[in-house]
């Protein structure tokens, strides 16, 4: 087993608001026990766990097996109608998916033997001569629950970034210590506020959290809460753009970079497009090898990039071939990009877009037509000089690529003395070298947040090594929006 999926308690499976213990208890025990029993358990569930021993007795010489049949019944009628597809899908991504609940065992293994589940524990009453005594057999409690996920994770030597809990209310909080916690459609602002990612609707939603990794899970929840602490004006974002704040693939299909889009559209002539194309055949496999010396890779986005920038020049690159690469609707936005810089807009916070994009250029205008350019965020990036016609004739200095970001200043922006106080660093980046776009600068806290939709095999180790967080299978900014809701939170 490699990675551990629990559903922690019977709403995250459910549909129906009660669990099936209290429906069984309800249908076999006395008339007006339930409800009698859902009033104190409210009023104690918040302190320690309560009432499963008083349940318990309302099975006193129940028939087993009608209790079976009955938990059938609660099974076919509450199951969420998208619980089998998500199953089948965690099954698929190499999921261990167990079922931790305090409803009775006989629910639970009904779930197990429809939804084709690993393991599953819940309450066992004691049973003689095929009636219930109303005793308890075995407990299982939040704590139990608890343990028994701690079990699995110790006999398979999981770590916290290997285990995924869902959980929809107090009684799961516990087992967010050993693993990544989900609250779950909770409505419950006290779970969520403690959880490492808050969704609600269908068990599908939960998806976009399976692609976020967290090497060193600890130092990270201490980073986040230093950052948060310090406030939004002590706090600053420095970001790529292309694979960053764009997605890496759309409709399966690798979504062009803003060159990629010139090079592989009909804007220039027939004769840029190959040469462009070898260009990129020749150097690229150089850009994603995280094995090759930083000077090697150096030595060879430089020679790349200022190859290209003569060629595009040479070529005849025009200010409308610019705003046409704008105009294309083929570069798309990651997912939550608009929640993330109205964030950053409302709160004044400055984001440092740092970009090694042939056409720097395309970046503002084209931020500007999707509404979201506003005077908090500064572009460093390849600018072309013009000339009166609007030809391209040169390239601003200093030319930024993959590899000499850690070169690049920020001396020359207007905001630069309101960076030197705001201390807290929020990075993104795409590639191992945008870790780079931080060296130089004097900050206190650190969060690194990598995008890797490219050979994630081969360079999610690496990944995991060099940023806090990483994000695969073109993953959305869900992460970064809730940590920056912790602000609004702290408020």
């Amino acid at each position: 087993m490699d990675k551990l999926f629990v559903f922690n308690g019977s709403s995250t499976l459910f549909d129906s608001d009660k669990s099936g213990l209290r429906h069984l208890s309800k249908v076999f025990g006395h008339e007006g026990f339930e409800a009698d029993h859902i009033k104190r358990y409210d009023s104690e569930k918040n302190k320690m766990p309560w009432g499963l021993s008083e349940i318990a007795k309302s099975f006193n010489d129940v028939d087993c097996n009608k209790v079976e049949i009955e938990s059938k019944k609660f099974v076919l009628d509450s199951l969420r109608e998208d619980a089998k597809e998500f199953v089948s899908f965690l099954k698929n991504e190499g999921f261990y998916v167990a079922f931790v609940s305090s409803d009775l065992i006989e629910i639970l293994d009904e779930v197990k033997e429809v939804l084709g589940l690993d393991f599953v524990s819940g309450n066992v009453l004691e049973r003689v001569d095929g009636k219930f005594t109303g005793e308890l057999e075995k407990k299982v409690d939040r704590y139990d629950r608890l343990d028994k996920i701690a079990e699995i994770v110790k006999e398979n030597s999981l770590g916290i970034d290997d285990v995924f809990i869902v959980g929809s209310s107090v009684t799961a909080v516990p087992s967010k210590k050993i693993g990544k916690f989900v609250s779950f459609n909770s409505n419950n602002i006290s779970i969520d506020v403690i959880s490492d990612f808050v969704v609600s609707g269908g068990l599908f939603e939960i998806k976009k959290c399976l692609s976020i990794h967290i090497y060193k899970f600890e130092n990270v929840e201490e980073i986040k809460k230093k950052i948060i602490l310090g406030g939004v004006s002590n706090f600053h974002v420095i970001a790529d753009f292309d694979g960053t704040l764009t997605k890496g693939f759309v409709g399966g299909e690798k979504s062009p970079s803003i060159i990629a889009e010139l090079r592989n559209g009909d804007y220039l002539d027939e004769d840029y497009q190959k040469r462009a194309h070898a260009l990129f055949d020749k150097y690229h496999p150089y850009e994603v090898d995280d094995s090759i010396t930083v000077l090697e890779k150096k030595a060879k986005m430089e020679e790349w990039w200022k190859t290209h920038f003569d060629l595009l020049i040479e070529k005849g690159l025009c200010l409308e071939d610019v705003k046409k690469v704008s105009h294309s609707g083929r570069v798309k936005l990651r997912e939550g990009i608009e929640e993330f810089l109205g964030f950053l807009r409302d709160n004044n916070i400055p984001l440092i877009i740092m970009s090694a994009s042939g056409i720097g250029d395309v970046i503002p205008m084209y931020l500007k037509e999707k509404g979201l350019m506003s005077k908090n965020v500064h572009v460093i990036s390849n600018f072309y000089e013009w000339d009166e016609e609007g030809l391209a004739i040169g390239v601003k200095e200093p030319v930024v690529h993959s590899g000499n970001k850690d070169e690049t200043t920020l001396e020359s922006l207007p905001i630069c003395e309101d960076l030197k106080i705001r201390k807290n660093v929020l990075l993104l980046g795409n590639g191992i070298n945008d870790l780079d776009m931080i060296k130089g600068f004097d900050y206190d806290n650190l969060l690194s947040v990598g995008f890797l939709d490219e050979k994630r095999e081969d360079r999610l180790e690496v990944f995991k090594a060099g940023y806090n967080v990483v994000v695969t299978d073109n993953g959305s900014l869900d992460f970064v929006n809730d940590f920056l809701s912790g602000f609004e939170n702290s408020y």
